[in-house]
């Protein structure tokens, strides 16, 4: 329908729009500042990967839940679709106006941090194929209500493939 058609308009101009010159940079280690906690992985440091952001929804019961994002370009930011959909209310896609976007965060804990970005969300597109149970065609875009800053260190957008690329 017109939702699958929008999804895939919006992600075609991603995939082949001309990449930010500095996109994938990262950004300065500060080994100070390693949070424990990783499993499986490593630890990062403030504003190495600033293309990763936090997304904060609401739940019908009051309770907020986080999950990863990365940052498309200064507007449009990509995330999973089970991070938007509402499991306890039918699987519906979470309203915009209860999504929040953090970026150039660096912990995951509650508290304003002096290099945090917040913009709230004014759209939601979640794939229409979307298969909870299976976790097929999990993937999802929101737009923010206002651009973010890309020349602030602390935020940047991710590389996406060149249209030559497989």
């Amino acid at each position: 329908g017109l939702f699958f058609l929008v999804f895939c308009s919006v992600f075609v101009l991603l995939c082949f729009a001309q990449n930010d010159p500095n996109c994938g940079t990262k950004g300065p280690k500060d080994f100070d500042d390693v949070i424990l906690g990783i499993v499986n992985g490593t630890n990062a440091t403030r504003n190495e990967f600033p293309w990763q952001g936090m997304m904060k929804f609401k739940t019908n019961n009051g309770k907020w839940h986080t999950c990863g994002c990365s940052i498309l370009n200064s507007r449009w930011i990509l995330t999973a679709a089970h991070c938007v959909t509402d499991r306890k209310n039918g699987g519906s896609v979470i309203p915009a106006k209860n999504l929040e976007f953090y970026g150039g965060k660096y912990a995951k804990q509650v508290g304003h941090e002096q290099s945090e970005v917040k913009r709230l969300v004014n759209k939601v597109v979640r794939h229409e194929q979307y298969e909870y149970l299976k976790l097929k065609n999990d993937i999802a875009l929101f737009r923010l209500s206002e651009d973010l800053d890309l020349t602030l260190p602390q935020l940047g957008s991710i590389c996406l493939p060149n249209q030559s690329e497989p």
